[in-house]
């Protein structure tokens, strides 16, 4: 190789070396697995149902069963605990019934919201179903405020089975521009159960155990990140005069 082909080579080289690292933070990532709730009757919510007006019966409560993948002794399984729904509608059809949290503190104050850390990347629930054609879906709200249906799959299935829904790429997860909020970039909000028109809707069984979220939680680092939370904002600017 000539000289002047070397020298062009190295510099490729040093230019390469100079540009990885302004890009290095947009392919971090720190994935972790977040319980969002294990329904063992240890977090700040309680879960209730409602349903469309023919549902006669929608029946809940907390239950000591659980898959024994997730818990193989009895040791691991002493206190768990799964969401259990006893349901019935008065007719064949499009029925559905939510299931959704509420605070422990405040249960008469009607449904809350869980906030989902990092960008959700998928959705996943324990259910055990009784080989009903029957749809579950989750319901989460991005952080723009909007309210996304995702599927998580049929019940047509016997006994416990892991269901995963993977979140869109139109899902919004962050603000571009700073301030952004702290408590989460999107929240889950309920889950819904809907009947097949030709499927029986006469006394049947449903369990839920060990939510959860697989979560990309790195966070880029820079000098004044204290000051893009938006809480911290807030309370900077609090008794200010406004002009």
């Amino acid at each position: 190789m000539k000289k002047g082909g070397v020298l062009i080579a190295s510099l490729i080289f040093f230019v390469c070396l100079s540009v990885v690292p302004l890009f290095a933070d947009a392919n971090t990532v720190a994935l972790e697995s977040v319980v969002v709730e294990s329904f063992d009757g240890d977090s700040s919510y309680e879960w209730i149902t409602d349903g469309i007006k023919y549902a006669s019966k929608k029946d809940y409560g907390l239950f000591p069963v659980y898959p024994q993948a997730l818990h193989r002794t009895a040791a691991d399984a002493e206190g768990k605990q799964a969401f259990g729904l006893n349901g019935q509608f008065q007719r064949r059809g499009h029925n559905w019934i939510d299931i959704y949290p509420v605070s422990k503190d405040n249960p008469e104050g009607g449904a809350v919201e869980i906030p989902l850390w990092g960008f959700v990347q998928y959705v996943d629930v324990w259910v055990w179903g009784s080989n009903l054609n029957y749809q579950l879906e989750v319901y989460l709200r991005d952080y723009q405020g909007m309210i996304h249906r995702l599927e998580m799959g049929s019940l047509n299935f016997l006994g416990w089975k892991n269901l995963q829904t993977a979140i869109p790429p139109n899902f919004p997860m962050s603000e571009r521009t700073l301030p952004v909020r702290s408590n989460g970039s999107s929240s889950f909000v309920k889950f819904r159960l809907w009947t097949d028109p030709y499927e029986r809707v006469n006394n049947f069984y449903l369990y839920l155990d060990h939510l959860k979220v697989l979560s990309d939680t790195f966070t880029t680092r820079f000098d004044g990140d204290d000051l893009a939370d938006a809480e911290k904002a807030q309370e900077l600017w609090a008794g200010v005069n406004q002009q």
